[in-house]
């Protein structure tokens, strides 16, 4: 779901959409159904295993198939794609992170491969999974690692066994769950401003 309540959705290889916005005063007892008026958007040519909007809610990457395809939100039009297993936007949505393979990390400025600047040490270890927002956020096996986006610096290595890392721009949070005898606990809950 995007910040202005449109949601998308994948059902197998199609793409559904609905606006949540206009629930607000719906008065639907909790635990029920929600009546949501749903529109079909078109289709996708991977079948997805992650739908990520980008901060500013105009582009929508699906991410599936050893694949990730960037499509505008309002017309579902294809305007980027490529090899990729993760994928994490940065706040500014210009720029965003593809993990291509478990160690291949690239990083996107305006849709072009940027140069020059890298992140640092990536390669270097085995990534499971990315998480965008004010820092790339990289989740591997015993380790959370933060770089800036613009400098590629390490910001911080946190040694834990992660299951998801949750980034609340907004206020500048981020939360890292672990699982712990089968149960999702949030931990490491810490500030993320950029100085």
């Amino acid at each position: 779901m995007d910040p202005s309540g449109k949601l998308i959705y994948t059902k197998n290889q199609e793409v559904l959409s609905a606006n949540l916005q206009t629930m607000q005063d719906d008065t639907t007892p909790e635990g029920t159904q929600i009546p949501i008026s749903i529109k079909e958007m078109g289709s996708t040519e991977i079948f997805a295993t992650a739908l990520i909007h980008s901060p500013n809610g105009r582009f929508v990457t699906v991410v599936g198939d050893g694949e990730y395809i960037i499509y505008t939100a309002l017309a579902w039009r294809n305007k980027s794609f490529g090899n990729g297993v993760s994928f994490a936007w940065a706040n500014d949505s210009n720029t965003y992170a593809v993990l291509e393979n478990r160690v291949k990390l690239r990083v996107y400025k305006n849709f072009k491969e940027r140069t020059g600047v890298g992140m640092k040490g990536s390669g270097s270890w085995s990534i499971e999974g990315l998480h965008g927002g004010p820092l790339l956020c990289a989740r591997g096996h015993g380790f959370v690692l933060f770089w800036d986006w613009e400098t590629g610096d390490i910001v911080r290595r946190i040694d834990v066994q992660a299951k998801n890392v949750g980034v609340n721009s907004l206020v500048g949070m981020i939360v890292i769950s672990r699982l712990r005898t089968g149960v999702l606990v949030g931990d490491w809950v810490f500030g993320c401003h950029r100085r």
